[in-house]
């Protein structure tokens, strides 16, 4: 009787959690989410960050290579236009598959430094979105050996991985920017050696900014702004690029910042070249830099704005070149 009586109560119907409890358990599991998705989100960005000054201390170090297999001389920031052509004074670089490179693709610096990265487009190209975009473009078909010409075969590849690296070359003054006015002997003449060509010639290694976090559009975007360009810019600099004109045309440089270094707060929504390309992409709008001496850090808009942080020969935070009188 007792023992039927228990089989009938273990027999009615089956537990279950009632309305209310059910809505304390999501609202629980909800709060629990809230509070766990931003500390994830947190540390995806701690760890990009992290990530892109593991990648601009290699850059720097290939950098630095370079320049000790080239004599102490460094890599310029973009070519004049007799040294990226065939002739007696090119400096072509080859390829990954032993092309030489010429015109646009090897002015900018990308694949003049990647022999000493072992070709890995993962040292330039951090971002992996924007590394599976340009993997994913055309390869100029032509054979080792070969002089490709960007006139005579579409090159989008190539242009991509030139004009679309995850960091931006401060060339104008270190190393030289044809298209910034060096290498030009008007400008030597009219400001001086303002812009190192020998890593032994720096007296402030330590401070001078190489390479940093940057952000343009190219050939391949589509108007669109990607994370990656292959310049920077600092906060007084030409107005004019001078890739074009004639050599006796002097250069000149603006008396006021670009307009993105007057700011108090990076607004990403400003066009790229209003703070000369930077990318301040980062947690805590920050971008990564290395320097000179081979150390790699983050740097803030406002500590971007100090031209010490671009030339080696700048006294102050609003120095620029000056004609000599």
């Amino acid at each position: 009787m007792f023992s039927e009586t228990i089989r009938k109560t273990r027999g009615s119907t089956p537990l279950a959690f009632t309305l209310i409890e059910v809505l304390v358990v999501i609202a629980v599991i909800a709060l629990l989410v809230s509070l766990l998705l931003p500390t994830l989100g947190k540390a995806k960005k701690i760890a990009k960050l992290t990530r892109e000054m593991a990648a601009a201390k290699q850059l720097q170090l290939a950098y630095s290579s370079y320049s000790n297999d080239m004599r102490d001389r460094l890599l310029p920031g973009y070519l004049a236009w007799d040294w990226a052509h065939s002739g007696p004074v090119a400096m072509l670089p080859q390829d990954d598959l032993a092309r030489y490179g010429t015109g646009y693709p090897v002015k900018r610096y990308p694949w003049r430094i990647l022999p000493w990265l072992d070709y890995d487009l993962r040292g330039i190209l951090v971002d992996p979105e924007q590394h599976s975009r340009v993997r994913a473009l055309t390869r100029d078909p032509r054979p080792p050996g070969t002089l490709l010409e960007p006139e005579s075969e579409p090159q989008t590849f190539e242009d991509a991985v030139s004009c679309n690296p995850s960091f931006g070359i401060n060339g104008t003054f270190a190393g030289g920017d044809w298209g910034r006015g060096a290498f030009r002997p008007i400008n030597l003449r009219r400001f001086g050696q303002y812009y190192l060509t020998k890593q032994s010639d720096a007296v402030f290694g330590s401070r001078i900014m190489v390479f940093a976090s940057a952000r343009g559009t190219g050939p391949t975007t589509g108007g669109q702004v990607v994370p990656g360009y292959f310049n920077i810019t600092s906060p007084y600099t030409t107005p004019l690029h001078y890739d074009w004109l004639p050599d006796n045309v002097a250069a000149t440089f603006n008396s006021t910042r670009l307009p993105g270094f007057n700011r108090l707060k990076w607004d990403p929504d400003l066009p790229p070249d209003a703070t000369g390309n930077l990318d301040f992409r980062h947690i805590g709008d920050v971008a990564v830099a290395s320097f000179l001496d081979g150390h790699a850090k983050s740097i803030t808009l406002t500590e971007a704005k100090d031209m010490r942080l671009w030339s080696d020969q700048a006294t102050d935070a609003d120095w620029r070149p000056t004609p000599r009188q």
